[in-house]
């Protein structure tokens, strides 16, 4: 665990419930789970501290490395397929958005038996990304296994990397959410998924800042 004993391991963990304690005193909540009893201003204010901070820890632990090599292969305009289902697929769909406002061959749909369709056609010059935080999610692995053994570049948005949709794929990007502390726990992981989603694109756009323009003047104005 990278400690020197059971006494650092200890010291550790003080300070992490300490730093912890301090933030929820500065963020002005008392508990972190919502309650019944929880004023409007304490509802707001829970959300907006858990979800701030599984952004921050989403991005604080983030493989950039891994990342990179995901980001310069779409660059390299590899054509892209996004799964993901439930709260997860409406994130798959926010990416899928973004690439293709940017002149990127990409392809996402909320039917899953599609999505299976989708991704045993893949072939080597493809992306897929699958997005689950439990890493568990049924049809999302099954459509990374087949997207995987058809040799395309296989990558898991997941909050659990030794998941099995994690064991299945080449590249990970772990996100981090606290939902035991925030029991409608697909806020606080959705938010961690997006911060992961808006960096990927983020770098995908830079690496093809020259082609913007170009891409984003085909587009109908407001």
């Amino acid at each position: 665990m990278g400690y020197e004993g059971l006494p650092a391991l200890r010291l550790s963990l003080a300070r992490e419930l300490t730093r912890l304690d301090v933030e929820h005193e500065l963020s002005g909540v008392a508990r972190g789970r919502i309650d019944a009893s929880d004023s409007l201003h304490d509802l707001a204010h829970k959300i907006g501290f858990h979800e701030a901070r599984s952004i921050e820890d989403t991005v604080s632990g983030l493989d950039l490395t891994c990342l990179d090599e995901v980001a310069h292969a779409i660059a390299a305009r590899r054509p892209v397929t996004v799964l993901g289902v439930g709260a997860s697929g409406l994130v798959a769909k926010d990416l899928c958005q973004k690439l293709q406002r940017i002149g990127q061959q990409c392809q996402f749909t909320s039917d899953t038996h599609l999505q299976l369709v989708q991704a045993a056609m893949r072939t080597p010059q493809d992306v897929v990304i699958g997005i689950s935080f439990s890493g568990r999610t049924v049809e999302t692995h099954k459509a990374l296994a087949l997207a995987a053994n058809a040799g395309a570049l296989s990558v898991a948005i997941t909050g659990n990397p030794d998941s099995p949709i994690g064991q299945v794929v080449s590249h990970v990007l772990t996100t981090t959410a606290r939902e035991d502390e925030l029991r409608i726990g697909a806020l606080a992981s959705r938010m961690a998924q997006l911060a992961v989603v808006d960096v990927l694109f983020a770098r995908i756009a830079q690496l093809r800042f020259d082609d913007l323009d170009a891409a984003l003047g085909v587009l109908p104005r407001d």
